[in-house]
């Protein structure tokens, strides 16, 4: 078996029995492919389609999801009071409860909750600043 990694990202698998003459070829895609290695080298792991947007938007848009502690010393604090975009270079665009309640774009009288899932925008560091603040 032959994989070779093309300029656009697809992959291109060859594939011959010793007794064949001509190679099975097909391509695939860079999932695909994540999935195939995955199998082969023994650690397959099949993303969930929440998983698969989560990490679609943390590449493409900085989106990540925080989880904020039952154990935060910050519950029931508002966001603006914590001064969170000073404070960390992250901002918080929507919160989600433990209830299941969405609130996009929460105004800084809105207050952080223990369980709630907090979707911010930011690079890694500033996530990272953000979920420190909440330990704290």
């Amino acid at each position: 078996m032959t994989v070779v990694v093309r300029l656009d990202g697809e992959r291109d698998v060859y594939y011959r029995e010793m007794e064949e003459d001509e190679p099975s070829v097909f391509s695939l895609t860079e999932l695909e492919a994540r999935e195939v290695s995955s199998i082969l080298v023994g650690t397959y792991y099949k993303l969930r389609p929440l998983e698969m947007l989560e990490e679609a938007m943390e590449a493409k848009a900085g989106l990540h999801s925080v989880t904020v502690p039952r154990s935060t010393t910050v519950a029931g604090r508002p966001i603006g009071e914590l001064d969170i975009r000073k404070r960390t270079e992250s901002s918080i665009v929507a919160i989600v409860r433990d209830d299941g309640t969405s609130l996009p774009n929460p105004d800084p009288s809105t207050t952080i909750e223990p369980d709630d899932v907090l979707v911010v925008i930011g690079n890694v560091e500033a996530v990272e600043r953000l979920k420190t603040l909440l330990v704290d």
